[in-house]
């Protein structure tokens, strides 16, 4: 089974190939430059990147902050002890700003200002970013908290939702509650954790990107003289220059296939006895000629080759296969008088299952891309008997393979990556 992504973010290319290990020396191979001689039929119509006009992706409401006029009031300060925050209330009320606390509980806290000739808001700032106090403006008055209340504007998706919800919430955020219809999400926090709270979010809104995830999937079957697999090494791939493996991975990889063991130098994966493994990156890529080249190791046909958009970070899955009904057990009642059977069933799920993860970084415009495949495969039918040999009962039951890869690549916006 062979897959094969585009992804685009807007966009990035990769592609998957669930394939096999190694096949005799003797069979002539299809060379690199016959794979890579055109672009992808109809993929190469899109660009690697698009950048588009919008507003920003995840936007903070904050609260009201103190008018320009009275946030440069001069105030001067020598105070030899601290004060609690009652009493600086009472400061800044005379020196011309209407003050109130929002809880009695603020009465207990206390500063230490010894010395300050300066305007109001620089002061209530500095204390903003010393101490667990925030400062709003509230219908003509000076409101002193501990935190104040933000709404965040963020596309309407549960996923991009809660995965906000439990960042806010490690960088100090309170009361955090995230409503996908109404595309916001609501949090209290004090001024001194809302500046890593912004510098994430930046980061965040330029980050959540659209991405497009062009997919070819392709499945092979080997015929009877190919079975030990695919020659992977004659496509010459170079690993270091891919990085997407260790050290030790890079150096050499070892394929075993059928009881026979290939040392495959050069090739960026790792092929067990699933035969899963190889990477392969490439800016051009001839779709047709890949098929060619694997339709000589038996019957080669594109599955599925579609497109699927999603936000950086959101995972999205592919499935396809079918459903196998079979006879799980067979009870046979015996008596004097009569003897009645009866039959249990179940099915099997057989095909592939693919779940890509994309996550955009906009400052290296690379993807990377966390790759989940998996697979089963009806290899063949078991006959199980049972009884003696006058009420011998037969029943078939399927015999399944199953076959599994994980795999982490970051690819450049227009890049091509195969996976086998």
């Amino acid at each position: 089974m062979n897959t094969k992504l585009k992804l685009l973010s807007a966009l990035i290319c990769a592609a998957v190939l669930a394939g096999c290990a190694s096949i005799p020396d003797s069979n002539e191979r299809a060379s690199l430059s016959d794979l890579s001689s055109n672009a992808i039929s109809g993929w190469e119509t899109t660009p690697a990147l698009t950048y588009r006009t919008h507003r920003q992706a995840a936007q903070l409401m904050a609260p009201e902050r103190i008018p320009e006029e009275l946030y440069q009031k001069t105030i001067s300060l020598e105070l030899s002890t601290r004060v609690n925050i009652e009493e600086l209330a009472q400061i800044i009320q005379m020196s011309g700003i209407p003050t109130i606390l929002a809880t009695d509980e603020l009465s207990s806290s206390s500063a230490y200002i010894p010395s300050y000739h300066g305007p109001v808001g620089a002061l209530l700032d500095s204390l903003s970013t010393a101490s667990d106090l925030s400062f709003t403006w509230a219908s003509g008055v000076l409101v002193i908290d501990k935190d104040s209340a933000y709404l965040l504007r963020i596309p309407q998706n549960n996923e991009i939702g809660e995965m906000i919800s439990s960042a806010l919430g490690t960088m100090g955020a309170e009361d955090v509650e995230a409503s996908k219809e109404a595309g916001l999400v609501s949090f209290r926090a004090s001024n001194r954790d809302r500046a890593r709270i912004e510098a994430y979010l930046d980061r965040l809104a330029v980050n959540t990107s659209m991405v497009n995830l062009q997919m070819a999937v392709m499945n092979v079957t080997l015929d009877e003289e190919r079975r030990r697999g695919l020659d992977w090494s004659s496509l010459t791939l170079e690993a270091g220059e891919l990085g997407l493996l260790g050290e030790a991975a890079q150096e050499g990889v070892s394929a075993a296939a059928s009881g026979i063991e290939a040392s495959v130098t050069g090739v960026a994966g790792q092929v067990s006895g699933s035969n899963l493994g190889l990477i392969f990156k490439s800016d051009n890529l001839n779709l047709q000629g890949v098929l060619n080249m694997l339709s000589t190791y038996g019957e080669s046909r594109t599955v599925q080759n579609l497109t699927l958009k999603t936000l950086s970070g959101i995972p999205v899955e592919l499935r396809s296969g079918e459903t196998i009904p079979y006879v799980e057990e067979i009870t046979l009642n015996v008596n004097e008088r009569s003897t009645s059977s009866g039959t249990n069933t179940a099915s099997v799920d057989t095909g592939f299952e693919v779940e890509v993860i994309p996550m955009y970084d906009a400052e290296d415009q690379l993807v990377t891309i966390e790759l989940d495949l998996s697979m089963k495969n009806l290899v063949g039918w078991e006959e199980l008997s049972t009884g003696g040999s006058d009420r011998a009962i037969k029943i078939r039951q399927p015999r399944i393979q199953e076959q599994s890869l994980t795999n982490i690549a970051r690819l450049e916006a227009g890049e091509t990556a195969l996976i086998g």
